[in-house]
């Protein structure tokens, strides 16, 4: 079953972002070996993909990992199984260097934090930590939209995001520190991404603290919280 898996991009060492190329950074990079042991091991060996799918369905399934980002601390591939239908996630992996299960640490936060409907949902973690399937958003990144269609749709976009930030705190949560590339536009609403963001509010104090030097674009995120929201 694992020689079925289609791999792509594996151990890219630059992403794009806003139209710019981002190296990755050496202490974060894996190589295509590294990955591909892996995640190999997490979805098979330990029974992850078995889990997520069934047994049945991977029968005469096309398998495909893409390897489509990295950030500061870990990165993202986007997994489809095309059969009848395709089933699609993200696994968002630590690399090597990254020492702490950090995904264990967030779990039981993103588990609450999706009850608000504005997080990416949460499926699956591995028994390391180091592993963890969530949703595959099928959106647009806030970071994507620039020029006159951000000049266009810039009072839309914001609102949304007020709106789900004010979502996230009825269920106790901030997503901080808040970035346009780890928001995606979906429906009309906004969807965050990294769980490692989910922090713990009790109070409107809090949460003011979180969002005061919050920028999206030039755009100071408390001042519309405050007169939209």
């Amino acid at each position: 079953m694992k020689e079925a898996i289609r791999w792509v991009n594996i151990g890219r060492d630059r992403i794009t972002y806003s139209g710019r190329v981002e190296m990755i950074p050496t202490a974060v990079w894996m190589s295509p070996k590294e990955i591909k042991e892996e995640l190999s091991s997490k979805l098979f060996d330990e029974g992850l993909l078995f889990e997520l799918i069934g047994m049945d369905a991977l029968n005469d399934a096309d398998i495909v990992i893409e390897h489509v980002s990295c950030w500061m601390q870990y990165h993202v591939f986007r997994l489809e199984v095309r059969d009848e239908k395709t089933i699609r996630v993200a696994l968002n992996l630590l690399p090597s260097s990254q020492k702490e299960p950090l995904f264990k640490h967030y779990w039981k936060s993103a588990k609450k934090a999706w009850e608000a409907g504005v997080v990416a949902e949460p499926l699956l973690l591995s028994k390391d930590g180091r592993l963890f399937i969530q949703e595959w958003v099928d959106g647009i990144p806030v970071s994507e939209i620039v020029g006159e269609e951000w000049i266009k749709k810039k009072e839309e976009i914001i609102t949304s995001i007020c709106n789900s930030i004010l979502e996230l705190y009825k269920v106790g949560y901030a997503f901080h520190p808040l970035t346009d590339y780890e928001v995606m536009l979906k429906d009309g609403k906004a969807i965050f991404l990294d769980i490692t963001r989910l922090r713990e509010v009790k109070d409107s104090i809090e949460f003011e603290e979180m969002y005061k030097n919050s920028i999206i674009k030039n755009v100071r995120v408390i001042d519309w919280l405050k007169s939209f929201c």
